[in-house]
């Protein structure tokens, strides 16, 4: 399995020849003009046109850019999260997308044949309160933005956890649930603090990708 980081929070993960491109932001001005990368984009949206999935982790421009999903292949496939309020989906018909997964949380989804994706979601939700699997109440004792998923790749006995913007509630309680169901991970991205991305705290190595003359990076899991 190999981990190529491209941008704030925008990776792609690959394993047996099926690529993954995680929270696909590659263009700038988001957020009323006030959002850039710096440095500057060397990559465009266009390099990824060949990718077998997208995974979009949650609302919030950073991660789910229209006019960066707008150059992509609509016939791509689009993992979310199964929420009850479906405004991910929504957006992402608008942008003309054609396969839109929703995936159940505790429910792994083949990508390969020895390749999954498994989405849990964040924001201290409890779905004991509703009975739903997904962020859709919060208890009411805290504060919750009802956004946020994580996802946990598996493949050739390796695991990838990409934790994007997920608050440290939602991974410290999923830490149990991961290990109780695989042992180990060979690969975490986190978030540093609130307002910072995984860009800042993934460790990369390893040999030099296609992308790594735009500035990109690839880590082997070994």
């Amino acid at each position: 399995m190999k981990v190529q980081y491209l941008k704030s929070a925008s990776v792609l993960v690959e394993h047996e020849g099926v690529r993954v491109l995680c929270d696909p932001w590659l263009t700038d001005g988001i957020y009323y003009g006030s959002w850039y990368h710096y440095p500057p984009l060397e990559i465009t949206p266009e390099d990824f046109s060949d990718v077998d999935y997208i995974y979009i982790s949650h609302v919030h421009p950073d991660h789910l850019d229209p006019e960066t999903l707008r150059r992509l292949p609509d016939h791509i496939p689009v993992l979310i999260a199964n929420y009850k309020d479906r405004f991910v989906h929504r957006i992402l018909k608008q942008c003309g997308f054609e396969q839109i997964i929703e995936l159940q949380g505790h429910h792994p989804y083949r990508l390969a044949d020895d390749f999954y994706i498994e989405v849990l979601g964040a924001d201290f939700c409890d779905p004991a309160l509703c009975g739903h699997a997904f962020a859709c109440q919060p208890e009411p004792d805290r504060v919750t933005y009802a956004l946020d998923t994580l996802a946990i790749f598996s493949g050739g006995g390796k695991v990838v956890v990409n934790t994007n913007d997920c608050p440290f509630g939602l991974t410290a309680s999923a830490c149990k649930y991961i290990l109780n169901h695989y042992g180990k991970v060979d690969f975490f991205a986190r978030r540093l603090c609130r307002g910072r991305t995984l860009s800042a705290v993934l460790r990369t190595s390893g040999r030099r990708s296609p992308f790594a003359k735009r500035g990109a990076k690839e880590t082997p899991i070994h």
